[in-house]
C-alpha cells in the first residue's frame, strides 16, 4: 500500500510537471488555473482509486479483518455476556470472530496421564516442567465478550499474520491452551512465556497471564499479572526481519483463589491507539517453574 500511494503520487507530480514546467514561474492566472484544476484533479482520481483498501482493511496473505470496538482494554469478568450476529460485520469481507489454528494439525494417540504433570513438579525432581503451545487464538469484537458461535477458521500464527479491524477500532485478543491435566497452582513460583515477536510498535503490547479451573461451575480464574513486551523493533521499510524471541514472567502468589488450574489463558493488551490491529506475536511454549529453583 505505501509502495503503491508513493509510485502514483510521484506519477501524478511528474505528469503535472511535463504538461507546462513553467507555470510555476508565469503571471498568466489562466496557466496557474488550469495547472491547479489539473492537479486537483490527479489527486481526487488519486484518493477516489484508494479508498476501497483503506475501508476493507486487507491482511497479509488475503485474510479479511473486522470491525471491533474496544474489547481489547477491558475484562471478559467485567461485562456481561453478549453476542453480535453473525452477518453484523460492518463490511461483506469482514468476520465477526477469527480462529487461529496451529499451522499443522497434530492427532495425540495416547492423551497424557494425569499424573504426569504432578510428576515433573514434585520436590523430589525440582525440573521445569516445559508445556510447548498448541492451543488456538481467538480474535473478535465488541460487543462481544467472548467468540461467535460460527467464526472464521485459519491456520497459521499471529507473528505471520496481519489482522486488523476493517473499521479502525480496538480487537480482542486471546490465547487459549488447555493442559489436560490439572496442576497444582502451589507447585509453581513463576510461569515462563515465551514468545515470537513481530510486532512494528514498540511499548504498545503487553500480555496477561490467567489460569482457570474448566473441571468447577463456572470455570472460575484467577490472572497472574501482566507483563510488557519488550524486544519490539520499530518499523522500517521492507523489514523482513525474523521475529524477536523473548520470555515473559508471571510469578504466582503463595495463596491464591484456586487450588489446581488445567488451562492456561494468554490476554493481548493493546494500547488504545494501536489496538486496531492485532499483535503480531506468538506463544511458543510455557515453563512452569517450582518453588525452590
Amino acid at each position: 500500500m505505501f509502495a503503491g500511494t508513493l509510485l502514483v503520487a510521484v506519477g501524478c507530480i511528474v505528469w503535472i510537471w511535463s504538461l507546462n514546467h513553467e507555470w510555476l514561474f508565469t503571471a498568466d492566472s489562466d496557466s496557474r488555473s488550469g495547472a491547479r484544476l489539473a492537479f486537483t484533479l490527479a489527486v481526487a482520481l488519486t484518493a477516489i482509486g484508494l479508498l476501497p483498501y483503506v475501508s476493507r482493511g486487507y491482511g497479509a496473505g488475503g485474510y479479511a479483518t473486522y470491525p471491533g470496538t474496544d474489547a481489547a482494554q477491558q475484562s471478559r469478568s467485567q461485562r456481561e455476556p453478549r453476542q453480535s450476529k453473525p452477518e453484523d460485520t460492518g463490511s461483506p469481507d469482514a468476520y465477526s470472530g477469527i480462529v487461529v489454528l496451529p499451522r499443522t494439525q497434530v492427532t495425540k494417540l495416547v492423551a497424557p496421564p494425569p499424573v504426569a504433570l504432578g510428576e515433573s513438579l514434585s520436590p523430589q525432581t525440582r525440573k521445569p516442567l516445559v508445556i510447548p503451545f498448541d492451543g488456538v487464538y481467538w480474535l473478535f469484537r465488541a460487543p462481544d465478550t467472548r467468540m461467535p458461535k460460527q467464526p472464521h477458521k485459519i491456520r497459521g500464527s499471529p507473528e505471520d499474520l496481519d489482522m486488523r479491524s476493517t473499521d479502525w477500532h480496538a480487537l480482542s485478543m486471546e490465547a487459549h491452551q488447555n493442559l489436560g491435566a490439572f496442576v497444582d497452582l502451589g507447585c509453581c513460583r513463576r510461569i515462563q512465556v515465551a514468545i515470537r515477536n513481530a510486532d512494528h510498535y514498540p511499548g504498545t503490547v503487553s500480555l496477561e497471564l490467567i489460569v482457570s479451573n474448566t473441571s468447577l461451575p463456572g470455570k472460575p480464574s484467577q490472572s497472574l499479572g501482566t507483563d510488557i513486551v519488550q524486544s519490539t523493533r520499530p518499523w522500517k521499510f521492507q523489514d523482513d526481519r525474523p521475529p524477536t524471541n523473548e520470555v515473559l514472567q508471571f510469578d504466582i502468589p503463595v495463596q491464591g483463589k484456586l487450588q489446581r488450574f488445567d488451562e492456561l489463558t494468554v490476554i493481548f493488551r493493546m494500547t488504545p491507539h494501536r489496538s486496531f490491529s492485532a499483535a503480531r506475536v506468538g506463544i511458543e511454549r510455557f515453563v512452569l517453574v517450582p518453588r525452590g529453583l
